[in-house]
Formats: C-alpha cells, sequence, structure tokens
C-alpha cells in the first residue's frame, strides 16, 4: 500500500481565515488557493466535507484519498 504521502496532490495553499495562518499541500508549483476557517479547511483535508464551506476562486482541487 502506498504512503499517503506518495500520492499525487494538486499543489494548495490552504489559509485559515480565523487564524494568522497559511499551510501548503502537495508538491512546489503554483498553488490553488483555498480559504475557510481552520475547522472547514481540516474537515475538507481530512475527507469528512466536500469544501462547500471554503472559497476558492478557481475552484477545489481533488485531493487523494488518504487510506
Amino acid at each position: 500500500m502506498d504512503a499517503p504521502g506518495d500520492r499525487p496532490c494538486q499543489p494548495v495553499s490552504a489559509r485559515a481565515t480565523d487564524r494568522d495562518r497559511t499551510w501548503t499541500l502537495g508538491p512546489d508549483g503554483e498553488r490553488t488557493e483555498v480559504a475557510g476557517s481552520a475547522a472547514d479547511l481540516l474537515a475538507w483535508v481530512a475527507g469528512r466535507a466536500d469544501g462547500s464551506d471554503l472559497d476558492a476562486p478557481h475552484g477545489l482541487p481533488a485531493l487523494p484519498p488518504w487510506i
């Protein structure tokens, strides 16, 4: 089984609007910006929410499955 980090992921910049924090996900490259509360970002990244509460001007990128 592949480790989660071995699966392809589109480069993402996740900005928490309720905290002074931004996380980068995926490989280097032009990043898609996604913004929302820290809780909403975590739920989306963990696959527990569809991201409908997030702001993504260019659309939400597909995330790889974690398991």
